[in-house]
């Protein structure tokens, strides 16, 4: 009985690699937040002003990220050839979240104080 043998497909490499790289970028959505605060905070603003021009420019820039992995996952699936309408994207962002969730439990966990009540601007 003769074997068939398929060949390797000739983009396969590319498509890993697109895949990779739609994998990190999905990272790096939830890492635009802290990013955001990062650059702010080392360029001299003001505390209040940090936390308002975070606010302002992550929900564009995350947007703008989110667009570009669309674009990423299009790509993949000309590349692939591939009908499935996207599971890489929506698998790699799923599990961001995860990550992104349980780095925050962790924070949470391993860095709370527990210190005393906050004192706000107001007196009493």
């Amino acid at each position: 009985m003769p074997t068939h043998d398929t060949p390797s497909h000739p983009l396969r490499p590319v498509a890993a690699l697109l895949g990779l790289l739609i994998l990190l970028g999905s990272l790096m959505l939830g890492a635009i937040p802290f990013g955001w605060l990062w650059l702010l905070s080392h360029l001299g603003q003001p505390y209040i002003a940090v936390y308002f021009l975070a606010l302002a420019g992550c929900p564009v820039m995350m947007v703008a990220w989110g667009m570009a992995l669309v674009r990423l996952n299009r790509i993949y699936l000309r590349v692939n050839e591939a009908d499935d309408g996207g599971q890489l994207l929506e698998a790699s962002l799923a599990i961001s979240v995860v990550i992104g969730i349980l780095m925050l439990v962790a924070w949470l966990v391993l860095f709370s104080h527990g210190g005393g009540p906050v004192e706000g601007p107001l007196p009493g």
